[in-house]
């Protein structure tokens, strides 16, 4: 047996050790009760809290392991469903400031998130706020997906996902923030009557029939940017680490794009003149059309990659 060999077995053996004696202290720890470390939750609560819109300017969400969903109510109040357990649970307060926030609580010991018989059932943080809502929307989500639809006239728009998606369907809303790690981005039908900011790293930003009323800047890593059927009235910045920037029947002004080792494969609607095209890449191919020295400017950059741009007119 070879000397890196009796290494690799000694290194492998000294883990299963440690491995071993942190399985002895959590059950000595819970008496040998094999149920407690279960993580069945069937201790799960399901509660309902109902607030009046008077006063409430905004909303914040905090939650951790439960997915969000966001979505019209059918009366004027905002309603709240959670489950709940004495170790997972929610705070609810309204601040001074018109503010209602909500908290995740997760009290639960450490041996608990080493536990078995892994229960499937993902229990939703369900929101419902009324179509006079007008105030603020900040949501940050650890380790699930954010899902809104149905709201309009939202003011200032935040949210956040950490290993999570964000979904936003049929939305009208001012200033928006959309940003996510290890996870997607999908905005569809959608108003932004201000700046929308996407920044995704380690997954796909899409944009599908949405009007944006401002400037558009999208930043990705190790994700492709896909941008489909859009009016932007302002301009558009695309960055790019690693990923592809695709975008189909898109309407804008100024268009710049910077891409790493990303082609870049996209289809304007307007009139051809009005562009003055400058390109630069160090290894791809280029396939543009002329520039016209317009008054819009397209300003694209690949370091490794393709470009493939048509200008069509609009129908």
């Amino acid at each position: 047996m070879s000397s890196l060999t009796k290494k690799i077995l000694i290194i492998a053996g000294g883990l299963i050790l440690v491995g071993s004696i942190i399985a002895i202290i959590a059950l000595f720890m819970v008496g040998f009760n094999f149920e407690a470390l279960s993580t069945n939750s069937s201790d799960y609560e399901e509660k309902s809290y109902t607030y009046e819109l008077k006063n409430i300017k905004g909303l914040s969400v905090d939650s951790i392991n439960s997915p969000v969903m966001i979505t019209k109510s059918d009366d004027d109040r905002i309603h709240i469903n959670t489950f709940e357990s004495e170790t997972d649970n929610y705070t609810i307060t309204q601040s001074n400031n018109g503010i209602l926030r909500i908290e995740s609580n997760i009290k639960q010991p450490w041996y608990q998130f080493i536990g078995f018989n892994f229960n499937s059932q993902n229990y939703v943080l369900n929101i419902a706020l009324p179509s006079q809502f007008i105030g603020s929307l900040d949501v940050s989500c650890i380790s699930d997906d954010i899902s809104l639809s149905d709201l309009k006239f939202l003011d200032r728009l935040n949210l956040n996902t950490t290993s999570g998606n964000i979904i936003i369907k049929d939305i009208l809303a001012d200033q928006t923030t959309l940003t996510s790690v290890s996870g997607n981005i999908d905005l569809e039908q959608a108003t932004i009557n201000h700046n929308l900011n996407i920044t995704a790293t380690s997954g796909f930003s899409k944009i599908s029939s949405a009007e944006i009323n401002g400037d558009l800047y999208m930043t990705s890593i190790s994700g492709d940017d896909t941008i489909e059927t859009a009016t932007i009235n302002g301009n558009i910045s695309l960055e790019s680490t690693s990923g592809l920037i695709n975008f189909s029947n898109l309407t804008t002004n100024n268009l710049s794009i910077d891409t790493i080792s990303g082609d870049i494969l996209g289809n304007l609607l307007g009139d051809p003149s009005d562009y003055s095209i400058q390109s630069e890449t160090i290894s791809g191919n280029l396939n543009l059309p002329a520039s016209q020295n317009g008054p819009k400017l397209l300003n694209l950059s690949t370091t490794s990659g393709n470009m493939t741009i048509t200008i069509n007119p609009t129908p």
